[in-house]
């Protein structure tokens, strides 16, 4: 079972133990059985403990600006989501496809992109370990010829004291 916070009731506040999968609304029990279990438009919605709802409590349903209603198709010329009355109106004539089947295009083309990505990734790691290892190397030959340089230094200011001794 699905662990939600607490949730209250759409219609009067109290902690909500049901869970409307037409309305998506929550309901206490009494509300349900006195106003939405009543109401000729609701009688054979789904309604259902609140707990098994889930994270579908969570979830809200996109929408037309235009009509508050919920989309139900791609309009592949405009590049938008439609509702029903889009569709007869603004849309009328235009191709539109199915949302699920461009949401499934979609994740396929965002899957490729994430591939590729990964592999330019794996190839900017090689090279940054290629341009490491040169530094490391040219460090390393920069600090042997300072100590070399150093030495020659003592060296001639050791010979300098004893001369001058």
């Amino acid at each position: 079972m699905a662990q939600i916070p607490s949730q209250n009731c759409t219609f009067c506040s109290k902690i909500a133990a049901l869970y409307c999968y037409d309305c998506q609304q929550c309901l206490c029990t009494q509300c349900q059985k006195n106003i939405h279990g009543i109401v000729a438009v609701c009688q054979d919605h789904k309604v259902g403990d609140i707990h098994k709802a889930g994270n579908r409590i969570y979830k809200s349903v996109p929408t037309c600006e235009a009509h508050n209603k919920e989309f139900i198709c791609y309009c592949g010329k405009c590049d938008c989501l439609t509702c029903k009355e889009c569709i007869t109106s603004s849309h009328n004539g235009h191709i539109t496809k199915e949302i699920k089947n461009i949401a499934d295009i979609r994740r396929k083309d965002v899957s490729q992109i994430i591939n590729k990505l990964k592999t330019k990734v794996k190839e900017i790691e090689e090279t940054l370990k290629q341009l490491m290892e040169v530094i490391r190397y040219r460090y390393s030959r920069i600090v042997i010829r300072i100590l070399r340089t150093s030495r020659k230094i003592l060296r001639s200011y050791i010979r300098s004291l004893i001369v001058i001794n």
